[in-house]
C-alpha cells in the first residue's frame, strides 16, 4: 500500500508540480505533500520530495509541520532526513507555543530528543509558561532525560512564570526510593549541586 502511495506522490510531484511553490502548497486539509509522507514515514518519498524542493519547515495553521509529524508518529529516520535537508531543530509551534524539543520530552521520544540536540536544538528554549525542556522532564519524572539535558548544557536555574526552578520541582517530587527513576533523580540532584 505504501509503495502505491509513494508511486502516486512521486508521479504527482514529477508530473503535477512544475516548481517548488506547488510542491509546498497546502491541500484542503492544510497539509503539504511532505507532511503527508512524513506522517506515514515513507522515507523514499520523503527523500524525493526534499530533493526537489519540499520545505521541511512549513507549519500549517494548526501548528503542524513535517518535523512535528515525524516526532508525533515516532519516525526517527524521517526526522533525521528532514534535518539533513534543512529542517530547523528549533522549529516553533506558534499554536502550542513551544519548540519541537518539548514534544520529544512530553511524548517520551528520548532518541529523537538526542537527534534534535545533535542538530542544534536549544536545550534552554522556553514554552509559554517559561518552562524549559529540563523542567518538563522533571515534572514528568523523566529523570534520565533530565540528566542528559543537564549534560548537554541545560540550565536548572531558569525560573518559569511562577518563579519555580528545576531545583524547587525536585524538592516537591515524591518519587519512591524503589522506583526505577529514583536513581536518575539522585544523579540529577548531584549534578546540579556539583555545578553550584
Amino acid at each position: 500500500m505504501f509503495r502505491l502511495i509513494n508511486f502516486i506522490i512521486i508521479f504527482l510531484v514529477i508530473f503535477g508540480c512544475s516548481n517548488a511553490q506547488e510542491i509546498n502548497e497546502f491541500d484542503k486539509s492544510g497539509y503539504t505533500k511532505l507532511m503527508r509522507v512524513a506522517e506515514s514515514c515513507d522515507l523514499a518519498a520523503t527523500r524525493n520530495l526534499l530533493r526537489i524542493g519540499a520545505d521541511p519547515n512549513l507549519i500549517n495553521s494548526g501548528g503542524v509541520s513535517a518535523m512535528s509529524l515525524a516526532v508525533t508518529f515516532n519516525h526517527l529516520d524521517c526526522l533525521q532526513e528532514l534535518l539533513l535537508f534543512g529542517g530547523d531543530p528549533n522549529i516553533f509551534d506558534k499554536k502550542r507555543r513551544e519548540a519541537l524539543i518539548f514534544r520529544t520530552v512530553s511524548q517520551s521520544r528520548f532518541d529523537m530528543l538526542k537527534v534534535l540536540i545533535e542538530a542544534g536544538a536549544d536545550v534552554n528554549s522556553e514554552d509559554s509558561s517559561q518552562q524549559t525542556p529540563l523542567m518538563k522532564a522533571v515534572i514528568l519524572s523523566q529523570f534520565d532525560v533530565a540528566y542528559y539535558l543537564l549534560e548537554m548544557g541545560a540550565n536548572p536555574r531558569i525560573p518559569n512564570i511562577f518563579g519555580k526552578t528545576v531545583e524547587s520541582k525536585l524538592k516537591n517530587d515524591d518519587i519512591p526510593q524503589n522506583a526505577e527513576m529514583y536513581e536518575w533523580k539522585m544523579k540529577v540532584k548531584r549534578i546540579i549541586e556539583q555545578n553550584g
